[in-house]
């Protein structure tokens, strides 16, 4: 079995950053994980392998008291791109949360800070996570998976 918090998680947790996850539980972050995790299957259109998924409780765990964990078996094609419609999501949820934009100078004289700026890289930043999520996919889907990472189906 293929757990979430291990296949899918350590790459984007290298990536989340910013005041609102300092302050957040570890619990609290695993939740926002299997969120991202479950928008990203949801929008993975035509996955070669089943991305169906189950739970089970672990009591042992205080911050993944029920963990998931595909039932089929995706290669790391599939996970590659599901990784990469996380980063998309997350950069999503930090645009779509005004909090992250405010000015954290009190001082008026202070001009270093620009709202503005740092919401237009986020949007860029999250629009290139887009396009790079779609390009793995469209690889994906070109791909022959007989013919190995990087075939391509033969159109004759």
């Amino acid at each position: 079995m293929k757990y979430w918090d291990e296949v899918l998680f350590p790459d984007v947790l290298r990536l989340i950053r910013g005041e609102r996850y300092l302050v957040m539980s570890d619990r609290q972050i695993a939740d926002e994980l299997i969120t991202l995790a479950k928008q990203a299957i949801n929008n993975f259109l035509f996955p070669n392998v089943s991305l169906e998924y189950a739970s089970e409780e672990d009591p042992t765990s205080e911050v993944f008291p029920l963990r998931y964990y595909f039932t089929g078996d995706p290669t790391d094609r599939e996970l590659a791109i599901l990784i990469a419609w996380m980063e998309y999501f997350w950069c999503k949820l930090v645009v779509s949360n005004a909090d992250n934009f405010n000015n954290v100078y009190f001082d008026s004289n202070i001009k270093a800070f620009s709202p503005g700026n740092m919401l237009h890289n986020y949007r860029t930043m999250m629009y290139n996570y887009r396009d790079e999520a779609r390009r793995l996919e469209s690889r994906y889907y070109r791909a022959n998976p007989s013919s190995g990472i990087g075939g391509t189906i033969d159109d004759n």
